[in-house]
């Protein structure tokens, strides 16, 4: 059965992501870092100390085993789940009796854009129909990373690209085994389930962060339906990167106005270079100390006036 999300546990979990302090420079990642009640919002609730952390894991997920261990010491698993694949590694810290999972994207979305499978596969376990290969990878990496989890520990899992979308699934399958599942953050997560699957887990904490241009997140797209489990759609809020310091935040719920965002970057601007998840690490460390939060409506209104996306200037 599905974890039962109750509003007890909807409020310690947004607590606990609100908790996320920043963490900045080189070096080894503090394992203490999550334990700190320092995490830093803006008026729209968006957490950009808790954003760069997840996106510090979501980025070690792509380097050499020894980088990953150089950057996060106590990782005790890398893992591949089959030839190309998805990768994970999991680090536990026992000290703020935490584990963290963090989900590589493939290194070719560039190459396998016309190969992407868009059939939804029924998961009677989650009585859900998820994406078939995101579901795969996410039920191997289940198989293999649980036998190293440890007990009550608090459980947090991100990921890039297909990494984001497989560590979504993964959340729902740890959440519905009893595992205490803290909120995610995931960067340029294309969909992978329908709308029924959407309203079963529309309170799934999830924040999707999108690069302004990124086209994989708009993947599978609209027009791809599949027979018995109709169109995709996302799960999850979304915060926009605009560049500098403004940011578009889309709610969980507004399903008409994330279509509508959805759709503007189709039409015009959608670009492969914006997925990586380096350019989502620069446009993050590039950002200003304080962000701006920009009315969906007033970036929309810009994006339709200007022949280019709407500037920090524009969006004023």
């Amino acid at each position: 059965m599905p974890h039962a999300y109750d509003l007890t546990t909807r409020r310690r979990m947004l607590i606990s992501l609100a908790a996320l302090p920043l963490v900045s420079g080189c070096g080894a990642f503090r394992p203490d870092a999550f334990a700190s009640p320092a995490g830093m919002r803006d008026a729209s609730g968006a957490d950009f100390n808790a954003i760069n952390i997840y996106a510090r894991y979501a980025g070690a997920a792509y380097r050499t085993d020894d980088e990953i261990r150089d950057a996060f010491p106590q990782t005790i698993r890398i893992q591949s789940t089959r030839r190309d694949g998805a990768r994970y590694f999991l680090e536990v810290s026992p000290a703020p009796r935490t584990q963290t999972i963090s989900v590589r994207g493939t290194r070719s979305w560039a190459d396998r854009l016309h190969d992407i499978e868009f059939r939804l596969v029924e998961e009677l376990a989650a009585e859900a129909a998820f994406h078939r290969g995101f579901d795969r990878d996410a039920r191997l990496i289940y198989d293999d990373v649980t036998p190293f989890l440890r007990p009550g520990y608090r459980t947090r899992v991100t990921g890039h690209s297909l990494g984001a979308a497989v560590s979504a699934i993964l959340m729902i399958y740890l959440l519905r085994d009893g595992y205490d599942v803290q909120p995610s953050i995931n960067f340029g997560q294309p969909k992978f389930t329908n709308a029924a699957g959407a309203e079963l887990y529309a309170d799934l904490p999830i924040l999707r962060v999108v690069n302004r241009n990124d086209v994989v997140p708009m993947l599978p797209p609209r027009l791809s339906r599949d027979p018995n489990h109709g169109s995709y759609t996302h799960i999850g809020e979304e915060l926009i990167l605009l560049g500098g310091s403004d940011f578009v935040h889309i709610g969980a719920h507004d399903a008409e106005r994330v279509s509508v965002a959805e759709s503007w970057r189709d039409r015009r601007y959608a670009s492969l270079a914006d997925h990586r998840m380096a350019r989502y690490l620069e446009v993050l460390e590039a950002r200003p100390e304080v962000p701006r939060q920009v009315p969906f409506a007033q970036w929309r209104q810009s994006a339709r006036d200007l022949s280019e996306p709407p500037s920090v200037d524009d969006a004023t």
